[in-house]
Parts: C-alpha cells; sequence; structure tokens
C-alpha cells in the first residue's frame, strides 16, 4: 500500500495571524442551522418536531390519547381528533394548551389550535 505524503502546513505570516485574530467570529452552528431551515422553508418541519417530542408530556393523557398535532398552518397548530368531542375539548382549552407548549418549547404559539376529525382537511 503506498502513502501519499502528507503537506505541511505553513505557518503563517504576522499580517496574516493578525487577520484570523481580528476577523468576526462566525455564527453559531445551531443558529446557523435554523437560518438555513427558514430560509428553505423547513423551519416549520422542525417546529413540529419539537411540538411532537413534547406533545404526550405536556397535555394530559386523555388529551394525548385522542389528538395529534399534524402541521403547522402558518401559525396556527393543526391537530387531527378521532370523535367530534375532542374538536370542543381543544376550542375550550386551546389558550391552556397552548401556553402549556410555549412554557415547555420556550417558543410561544401566536397563533390559534385547529382541531379537526379524521384525514387532515388540507
Amino acid at each position: 500500500m503506498t502513502s501519499t505524503p502528507r503537506r505541511r502546513r505553513r505557518a503563517l505570516s504576522d499580517d496574516e495571524a493578525e487577520e484570523v485574530a481580528t476577523a468576526p467570529r462566525g455564527q453559531r452552528v445551531g443558529s446557523a442551522i435554523h437560518e438555513y431551515l427558514a430560509t428553505n422553508g423547513l423551519s416549520r418541519i422542525v417546529r413540529l418536531n419539537a411540538v411532537l417530542e413534547v406533545w404526550d408530556a405536556t397535555v394530559d393523557a386523555d388529551v394525548a390519547a385522542h389528538c395529534r398535532p399534524m402541521r403547522f398552518d402558518g401559525e396556527d397548530l393543526v391537530v387531527e381528533v378521532d370523535h367530534q368531542g375532542w374538536v370542543i375539548v381543544l376550542t375550550f382549552r386551546e389558550a391552556e394548551l397552548l401556553a402549556r407548549l410555549g412554557a415547555v418549547l420556550d417558543d410561544r404559539i401566536t397563533g390559534r389550535l385547529k382541531a379537526y376529525v379524521g384525514s387532515d382537511p388540507a
């Protein structure tokens, strides 16, 4: 097996070292990823995933058993329920549930909680 010779790194000149030392720092990876996702229209998917990760632990067991977040429609969180009665429950508990999710996620959901029965109406 033939190995390729390693290239030696050259030392920076004083001017190059000064330029590196005074260059503005890059942004953090997390903020760069969020910026990339936002510019490519993917931030809603990341936001929905965050909601899905905490949904069962944040809402009570009955709501978790019958209601599932499906997507964001603008700022509105769209939730599928398995019976019309849960649409009514979510309507009455909308402010409470959105506040709980916002507190857990450190991300206030400014829209509404839209519930529907069965398959996605969109």
